[in-house]
């Protein structure tokens, strides 16, 4: 019986230079990713931070960067981004000021819903969208939040 060896491909100097372009540009793309998700949890912790430990959610802010857990995630979200928006308004709601609103919660919570959705094969090309335009509206609406909780002290 005669053993065959099988036989590895041999890579020109275009295939070669194309392959390593490619793996560059997928570490620049995670290191964008990367740096992407860092602003986010900071920011989120900035938010809680700028509320009275009597009014947040949970203590301390820093939880929030249990977001980076794999799968806790998918649970962490419908407690972070809602409950910000629980937290604003009830800490509104203790200097006065009573036309919060909802103060983001339903963002947020949309913003769960679709951020969890996007794991979905084939749905996740609508609800990444809608999940990128849900994080873009929570955000400014938390600024907008904090804005009024600072002006009010």
């Amino acid at each position: 019986m005669e053993e065959t060896t099988p036989e590895i491909p041999e890579f020109g100097g275009a295939e070669a230079a194309a392959a390593l372009m490619g793996g560059i540009m997928g570490l620049v793309m995670m290191l964008i990713g990367l740096a992407v998700l860092i602003f986010i949890m900071l920011t989120l912790q900035k938010h809680y931070e700028a509320i009275a430990s009597e009014y947040r959610e949970f203590n301390p802010p820093g939880k929030v960067w249990m977001l980076l857990i794999p799968f806790f995630n998918l649970y962490w979200m419908f407690v972070v981004y809602p409950g910000l928006g629980r937290s604003y308004r009830k800490a509104l709601e203790a200097k006065g000021i009573t036309d919060a609103g909802d103060a983001g919660e339903k963002i947020g919570l949309w913003l769960a819903i679709t951020s969890v959705a996007s794991i979905i094969p084939l749905v996740n090309f609508v609800t990444g969208i809608a999940s990128l335009i849900f994080l873009i509206m929570f955000l400014v609406r938390m600024a907008d939040q904090k804005k009024r909780l600072l002006s009010a002290a």
